[in-house]
């Protein structure tokens, strides 16, 4: 136990398989888990308790080991060439695991034979292992998908990890689009009209994806007409248009279609309406496609108190630095505001995470105009550090993945 409570850091777990006089063999290695573009300390080592499931068929066999060693081996007691191995049964092991691509594409086959926690430890681990570059581009593909596919919730919901990468660093559109499409559209019209918790839960976040990175235009258009009831821009208000798990949603698709006709109504709920209609319509005018809109937003966020709150212009300008057609011009009218809208508008609580404002920043170009910037504006936001070093190490760790595994990526993408 000292071995993991007396140093930093989780292990990695690599596993070898090879089948020998008809028995499977496991040899394991460790070393200490980091993803690309990380500073972390390497060296340590750690008393692994690892436990394998080995499948045969229908069957099942677990076997482990106390790995005390930089290296073990693990050989199956059964006989047979086992079709697939996971390297950490009942997902109760502290370690992260990787294998080449056959045994990845083996486990993934084998999903349901498998309870939902190995396929959590299975998501975990592959989507870890690929963001420290042991694992190809391909392989990860067919994960997410299977993932997304799971009848489990828990699994399903954490299968889009990557999707916000690709959106904003590759130049795939289409290939994103229909990858979206074939992990979310199925399960979005099985869950359509249910009262079920996953249903209630995950049908927004299945909408969102299918309409912004599934670019489904007939489902988009289906959203806003709903919200544009909600918010009466054809006539009386609705407020029964939309299902109110859904209404965030609709107000954002309101907002890419309907553009001018949606701004008074969306900052009349800003400032009058409920807190979770206030919510909703600060999402869905940071989601505008306008570059007026943007600038008038802007504006009424740094000025115009008796719309919205100092938080609220907060949360508005953080929306806006995560819509990339408003990014570029928030980040610039930031630094030529900062001074005002910090002393003017941001509660004290919330200055020193204004570094957190900064997303979706992937060079180190742009990782040093960050640093440069908040470091000189330091007074006016005391106990800005630690935000800084989450934003910058952030920024490192992308910039090492889209350098490692862009080119990768796109093309697996695409060739799907």
């Amino acid at each position: 136990m000292k071995s993991f409570v007396d140093q930093p850091g989780v292990p990695l777990v690599k596993g070898a398989l090879s089948c020998d006089m008809n028995r499977t063999r496991l040899t394991l290695s460790q070393s200490r888990y980091a993803p690309l573009g990380s500073k972390t300390e390497q060296g340590q080592s750690w008393q692994i308790p690892v436990c394998a499931k080995f499948g045969y068929g229908n069957a099942t066999h677990k076997q482990c080991t106390l790995m005390k060693d930089r290296s073990a081996t693990i050989i199956s007691d059964k006989e047979g060439c086992a079709d697939f191995v996971t390297l950490n049964e009942n997902g109760a092991g502290y370690y992260r695991f990787t294998m080449d691509s056959a045994a990845w594409d083996n486990v993934l086959l084998n999903l349901d034979q498998l309870n939902t926690r190995e396929v959590l430890t299975v998501q975990d681990s592959l989507i870890a292992a690929y963001r420290a570059g042991e694992v190809d581009s391909d392989v990860v593909l067919k994960g997410m998908v299977a993932f997304a596919k799971h009848p489990e919730y828990e699994v399903a919901q954490g299968s889009g990890a990557l999707l916000g990468f690709m959106e904003d660093e590759l130049d795939a559109d289409e290939a994103l689009a229909k990858l979206t499409r074939d992990m979310y559209a199925d399960r979005y019209q099985a869950n359509l009209g249910k009262d079920t918790v996953e249903a209630n839960l995950y049908l927004p976040a299945l909408a969102s994806n299918l309409i912004e990175r599934g670019q489904d235009a007939t489902l988009r258009a289906n959203f806003a007409k709903q919200g544009a009831a909600y918010l009466g821009l054809d006539g009386a208000a609705d407020k029964t248009a939309i299902a109110s798990n859904m209404l965030s949603t609709a107000l954002r698709a309101t907002m890419r279609e309907r553009g001018a006709d949606a701004l008074e109504p969306l900052l009349e709920m800003v400032k009058n309406g409920s807190s979770f209609e206030k919510g909703a319509a600060i999402g869905a005018l940071g989601k505008t496609t306008d570059p007026a809109i943007g600038d008038r937003l802007r504006s009424l966020a740094l000025t115009d108190t008796e719309t919205m709150t100092g938080r609220q212009a907060l949360s508005l300008l953080s929306v806006m630095m995560g819509n990339e057609t408003q990014s570029a011009q928030t980040w610039e009218w930031l630094k030529a505001n900062f001074e005002p809208f910090v002393t003017g508008r941001v509660p004290d609580v919330r200055k020193g995470g204004l570094p957190g404002l900064v997303r979706g920043y992937c060079s180190l170009a742009e990782r040093d105009e960050v640093k440069d910037f908040f470091d000189a504006n330091a007074e006016l936001i005391p106990g800005y550090e630690r935000s800084l070093k989450q934003v910058v190490e952030s920024i490192e760790l992308c910039a090492a993945l889209k350098q490692a595994k862009g080119d990768e990526l796109t093309a697996a993408l695409e060739a799907r």
